[in-house]
Order: C-alpha cells, then structure tokens, then sequence
C-alpha cells in the first residue's frame, strides 16, 4: 500500500504536506508504479546504487547520468503523462517527480522544459458588475453575501468558508468596543459606511506565511449584517456562513454547498456565457474580478500583493508589520465605487463626478505634500552651503 511506504510517511512528515499535495505525490507514484512494475522504495534504492562510484580496472568509474536508470524512467514517465494530461498537468507532476526524488538524494537528469500555453484574459472572460449584479439580485440573503465579499474583497472561497463572527467582530471593531456579537450588531446597523478590515492568513498558501489584509464594501457589510440578524442564537464561535439544513445550523457552509449556488446560477442566468468544459460564474472569477479592478485603479504592486495575500518578493518588507492598513484603505476606497452593485449609486453620475473629484484632489494634495518636502530639503542644503562657507 502507497499510504504505508515508510518513506512517503517520511517525506509527509518533514514537509508537513496538505492532503491535497499528499494525494499528488500519491497519483505519480501510483503512475510510476504502473510503468516500472516497482515500488518507489525499491527504484531509489536502485537509483542511488547506480551513482555510486564503481571500482573498474583499478579505476574509480562514475555512471553516467544519461546511461542510468532513473533518466530512462524520467523520459518513459514524460511520454507516459504527454498520452494523458495537458501541458501544465505535466509541467506539475514532472516538478512532483523530481521533489520526491531530490528528498532522498536521487540524482536526476535536467529538466524537461514544457511550454505551458499561457491564456490572455479578454473582456467577457470574466464576470463584470452587471453579470455579479444579476447573480446578486437572483440569490438569497445567505448566498447574496457570500458572492459580494468574494467579489469586494478577492478572498479565496475556502478562507470565506472558514471565517467565524469573531473575525467579523474583529474586522469591525474600531467602528464598536463591543466583543458580542450581539451588541456590535446594535451599533454597527446604526452607521452608514462601515469597510471592515479583514487580516488572516491565507488557506491555500498557509505554508508560505503569506498574510492577507483586505476589506469589503459598506454594502457587503449591510448585507451580512441583514444576514446575522436573521439567524438565532449568535454566537462569537460561530461560523460566518452556516449551512441552511437544521441539523447543520452550526456548520460551515460547504463547499459543495458553493459549488450548487454558481452551478444554479451559471444555468439559470449564464449559461450563454458558460461552456462544457468551464463555467463562467465561479468563485476564482470573482477573485479575478477583484484583483483586476484593484490592478486597474490602484497602481502600488505591493498593495495589490497584500490584499490578495500574495508573497511579498522584497526583502524590504519582510516583516508585515510594516505595511500601513491606512495607506491600504486609501486605496481600497479608490475602487469602492467600481465595487458597488447597488444601481441607484453605480448610475448616480452626480456621485461619480464627486468622487473622481475626490480622488484628484487628494492626489494633487499628495503632490504638493511632496513637493514641499523637496523645497525644505533644498532650503536646509542651501543654509548648510553658506554656514560651510
């Protein structure tokens, strides 16, 4: 069995591997297996016998990569996965190969490169205001929120689904002092604008130590504020998003259950746009939608990283601690009104006009703030001249 090879235990062990990544080593030694007829243990064995200096003649002889063993399974397991799998599947399972391999000091031959056909997004790819509206204005109370955080923050479905009232206590809480969830409720129905602050590490990319801090519009909070006063006995450690059915009322919502609400969705209302083989409303469209918009009308790749908990490449920040979340909200707020589903306010051009105007006029703010700065800079060099002289 696979699952009781003792150096599989080792490697998910060490590396600390998701199920996900276990279940891929999993696969390719199942394939591997089925194009050698031997177990993964018996070909390392193999393998770093073969590059084991060898006594011939009186001489020290070392095999060549290419003569040995492991190359022509590398090669065989390439045309094995070209019959099967498409370009970026390969690429993956080639990159999975060599990481088991390279973990128990198998030599191994050069990369195969692989050209991975890179798709250019086009307008219509991917769902717009309108198509999130539609969605939207067709969903429940419970679904209607879920679909405005995912597409007014960027977050990931599975961080939503893991999300608890107390993350949206904390999210709120300098809009309140309250810690119930209850009398937070109370206080924040009675404000107009509440852009909560959310700040969590990422599911997906746990490993990595990647922080995420985003935000959502007003609108999305009225709607979850709707939503959480709908529901009886509220709790802190409850879940954001629980399942409908009575005997789930205290459980996560699913993510089958999600995948049933864009499935319903995509046809009922999208199914022009959808195809066989994708569907065109999904949750990383939203995501998409999110990180094009941010991209689009805030410029700072830095922010644009952060708020869809993405690594930070710069070793000048390697410490979260130095991002300023309102440097953050600023930029965020640039966008809101391009995040907006409510019609009355996306088509009031009086309140378009004003916020554009808003936005200039802090930037020219900002300008002068910086060219001010210069000019004291500059003066200070001068006095520095002439006390020198």
């Amino acid at each position: 069995m696979i699952e009781n090879d003792r150096l599989i235990q080792r490697i998910i062990i060490r590396k600390n591997l998701s199920k996900h990544r276990v279940k891929s080593y999993k696969t390719i030694i199942k394939e591997i297996h089925e194009i050698t007829n031997k177990t993964i243990t018996k070909l390392i064995n193999e393998a770093k016998e073969e590059q084991k200096p060898k006594i011939e003649n009186t001489q020290i002889v070392i095999r060549d990569i290419n003569d040995r063993q492991i190359t022509q399974i590398y090669y065989k397991y390439y045309k094995y996965l070209k019959s099967k799998n498409k370009p970026s599947s390969i690429d993956q399972k080639l990159k999975t190969f060599r990481s088991f391999f390279n973990e128990y000091d198998v030599e191994l031959p050069k990369n195969i490169r692989i050209n991975i056909p890179q798709k250019l997004i086009r307008n219509g790819d991917i769902p717009d205001i309108e198509d999130i509206k539609k969605a939207v204005i067709h969903s429940k109370l419970r679904n209607k929120s879920i679909l405005m955080l995912m597409a007014t923050s960027g977050m990931r479905s599975g961080d939503i689904r893991n999300l608890k009232v107390v993350d949206f206590i904390n999210a709120t809480i300098k809009y309140h002092e309250y810690k119930d969830i209850n009398e937070a409720i109370k206080v924040l129905s009675k404000i107009k604008e509440v852009i909560p602050c959310w700040e969590f590490i990422p599911q997906k990319t746990r490993k990595q130590g990647n922080i995420c801090i985003t935000f959502n519009t007003p609108e999305t909070t009225k709607s979850i504020l709707d939503y959480l006063k709908e529901r009886k006995h509220l709790k802190n450690e409850d879940y954001l998003f629980t399942s409908t059915k009575t005997k789930n009322k205290e459980k996560k919502i699913r993510n089958t259950t999600l995948s049933a609400i864009f499935r319903d969705l995509n046809n009922n209302y999208f199914s022009g746009k959808s195809t066989e083989s994708k569907s065109f409303f999904h949750a990383h469209a939203l995501r998409k939608f999110f990180s094009t918009t941010f991209r689009t009308h805030c410029h700072d790749t830095i922010h644009q990283k952060i708020v869809m908990g993405h690594s930070l490449e710069s070793k000048i920040l390697e410490s979260y601690q130095m991002i300023n979340k309102e440097d953050l909200l600023k930029d965020y707020k640039k966008i809101i009104l391009y995040l907006t589903i409510n019609e009355n306010l996306n088509n009031d051009k009086n309140f378009i006009s004003i916020e554009q105007e808003n936005i200039l006029l802090k930037m020219k703010l900002e300008s002068t703030h910086k060219q001010l700065n210069n000019l004291i800079r500059e003066v200070k060099m001068l006095k520095s001249l002439i006390w020198v002289e």
